[in-house]
């Protein structure tokens, strides 16, 4: 696994002007061809299981979490610790954690120009979002557009304006992007015959809600080899207290 020799300075002020930035060689390439294999195993078992509701999609695993926890390890990597504790503090959480992949030649609504959080409060980051390029991003096999700024624009910006002034993010395997969820993006086309694979991990500030409750989703089997660390991101340390009695015990662990 890839240590911390990044200059997170750079990528803190990329975030804050340009709205994303690309940490390098965050995943080894033996994880990357791991998790490849192993997004295709659970889509299929995904499918059979969730494949009788209308809004499934073949491609997509909307909870990573829940489905494997093979999916985890890739995780527990201090970039990804360290990235959302400096943008969000030291206790965020947790939102989402999903596949993200690109078929060939075929049309994705995630192609259109979008941003992951209708939520806009001028000049406050309420959640962060690293996307794991488990392939190549290039050109060729639709790296993802970003127009740069934009996380500042609470409109969704003119086709015209997108095309004119974006950027794209071509990567390499195992390179990870941080991005805003408010900055305005949409996924080029995959003009190649292979898939492009990625992982997204979305976190947020305490506060917010979170897509899945992790808490009552997961086992006491699921959670004893996890870190410490891990089991706070998922929410573990975010529960209110059920009752008066529970709220004063946890005041008195604090202390």
């Amino acid at each position: 696994m890839i240590t911390l020799k990044n200059d997170f300075e750079k990528h803190l002020y990329e975030i804050e002007t340009l709205g994303f930035t690309i940490i390098k060689q965050v995943v080894s390439e033996d994880d990357c061809s791991r998790m490849k294999k192993l997004i295709d195993l659970e889509l299929e078992k995904d499918y059979d299981k969730y494949g009788k509701y209308s809004g499934k999609s073949k491609d997509l695993i909307v909870d990573l979490i829940s489905t494997n926890n093979d999916f985890l390890s890739i995780i527990e990597n201090d970039v990804f610790f360290k990235m959302f504790s400096l943008v969000l503090g030291e206790e965020n959480i947790l939102y989402s954690y999903t596949s993200t992949i690109l078929r060939p030649k075929v049309y994705d609504a995630v192609q259109n120009i979008h941003v992951d959080s209708y939520k806009f409060i001028p000049g406050f980051h309420h959640g962060l979002l690293a996307t794991i390029a488990l392939d190549d991003f290039t050109d060729q096999n639709g790296a993802t557009h970003y127009l740069a700024g934009s996380q500042n624009l609470e409109d969704k910006p003119s086709d015209e304006t997108f095309n004119t002034y974006s950027l794209s993010t071509s990567r390499k395997k195992g390179d990870v992007i941080f991005f805003n969820p408010r900055v305005w993006h949409k996924a080029g086309y995959n003009n190649t015959d292979f898939t492009r694979y990625a992982m997204t991990i979305y976190a947020t500030r305490p506060f917010i809600k979170q897509r899945f409750d992790f808490t009552k989703m997961l086992s006491e089997n699921y959670l004893k080899p996890l870190s410490e660390r891990m089991i706070k991101f998922l929410g573990f340390n975010s529960i209110p207290p059920v009752s008066v009695d529970e709220y004063y015990s946890s005041v008195k662990e604090k202390k």
